[in-house]
């Protein structure tokens, strides 16, 4: 088939990860012997000879589709001084009307199409005649659920031949609380729920490994890792103070975000060693997941409601054997079974996140034993068992009149 691909994030490089799922399942997808044809913006690096990228150019200076992406910027709300949020929403109408005429000039070639994101992609898409599937990951749903005329929104998507698809079940139950048609409501319940998908892991080298650990200084020591943006919803201000009783465990942050000088200055308050290991990327990040001893996910529930989807993240952690111990918000509950193949603890509970991981400290079998079974549930969730599920939802099917 010949797909077309509609997305607002797409890594510019190797050491990009925003929207690395999206280029994860195109690349199954053109491994699996279809032709894509990706609308992302300018800057994106496909890396397939059987996608071709069809840039959306970019306003000068514009930053709405950087790092954490449209929807972090469009609901920075009171995090964001007043004229860079004007400046994000100014920058919406310009960006969706390039898409759409990019949109229009090649949907007439295309025998289905997947687009990431409720907005804008399925609102542009809406009227695609042939097999459809719309992508929402969670922070689109969050921004929808805030906007005037969201129940309208709603109705028009629903008026479309597209198939939803959701990462998880309580993205489903938000959307259907901003429904007000019978139309609307049934479209989001017959919402398929289907995480993004992982590469499976590949181990390094034992000696590699325990180099790495002595080059910063971490032999003998355990070490618990967290992967993410560093923003409020991730929690990471959380887990630092998790780790103010617990001196013989070192904490190794993964990511970048706007809230790294602050959570560096509040390691260094509360007297907790951290490791601020920035963007990491193939073998330096396989070589910390070999490193580390536990993988911490302390996502928050916000007081708008907002939490985490279904973390890629907490995926790629338990597909490299780490026992994971995560809050128990968003899809998280979906991918972890409590003491079974990791630990859910209740969100914003520093102390709870802490006691967790000591019990995981004081039964080094049981941890691995957690991390082994974590390892085998990954594996549902590798691309090659998660992508025939979604391109399943591409097989022709009768499109309803309109």
């Amino acid at each position: 088939m010949r797909l077309g691909v509609l997305t607002t994030s797409y890594p510019r490089n190797n050491e990009d990860s925003a929207g690395l799922f999206v280029a994860q399942l195109a690349h199954w997808l053109a491994n699996e012997g279809h032709r894509i044809d990706l609308l992302a913006p300018e800057g994106a690096r496909p890396q397939h000879p059987s996608i071709t990228l069809h840039p959306i150019a970019l306003s000068k200076g514009q930053r709405l589709f950087s790092a954490g992406g449209a929807p972090d910027r469009l609901l920075a709300g009171g995090d964001a001084p007043l004229a860079a949020r004007a400046a994000a929403w100014a920058e919406v109408p310009v960006f969706t009307s390039r898409q759409w005429f990019q949109y229009r000039r090649l949907q007439r070639d295309w025998d289905g199409l997947i687009a990431h994101w409720l907005l804008p992609a399925a609102l542009i898409t809406g009227r695609f005649r042939r097999p459809q599937v719309v992508i929402a990951h969670g922070s689109d749903v969050h921004l929808l659920s805030r906007l005037p005329g969201r129940h309208v929104l709603l109705d028009y998507m629903a008026g479309s031949a597209c198939r939803l698809v959701v990462t998880h079940a309580g993205l489903r139950a938000t959307l259907r609380a901003c429904c007000r048609s019978a139309r609307s409501r049934a479209w989001v319940d017959a919402a398929q729920v289907i995480p993004m998908g992982i590469e499976p892991f590949v181990r390094p080298d034992a000696c590699n490994v325990d180099g790495h650990r002595e080059r910063h200084g971490l032999r003998g020591k355990k070490i618990a890792l967290f992967m993410g943006r560093l923003i409020p919803l991730k929690g990471v201000r959380l887990l630092i103070e998790s780790l103010r009783h617990l001196p013989d465990i070192r904490l190794v942050v993964m990511g970048q975000g706007p809230d790294r000088a602050s959570l560096g200055a509040w390691a260094r308050r509360l007297d907790v060693p951290v490791i601020f290991a920035g963007e990491c990327h193939g073998e330096e990040k396989r070589l910390w997941l070999s490193a580390a001893d536990y993988y911490v996910h302390p996502a928050l529930c916000l007081p708008g409601g907002r939490t985490d989807s279904a973390p890629v993240s907490v995926m790629e952690a338990m597909s490299a054997g780490l026992p994971v111990v995560a809050t128990e918000v968003g899809g998280l509950p979906q991918i972890i079974e409590h003491r079974r193949d990791g630990l859910l603890v209740r969100p914003n509970d520093p102390a709870v996140l802490g006691e967790s991981l000591r019990e995981l400290m004081q039964n080094p079998q049981w941890a691995k034993s957690l991390g082994e079974k974590a390892a085998r549930t990954a594996a549902k969730f590798h691309w090659q068992a998660t992508g025939p599920r979604i391109l399943r939802l591409l097989e022709p099917w009768r499109v309803p009149s309109l």
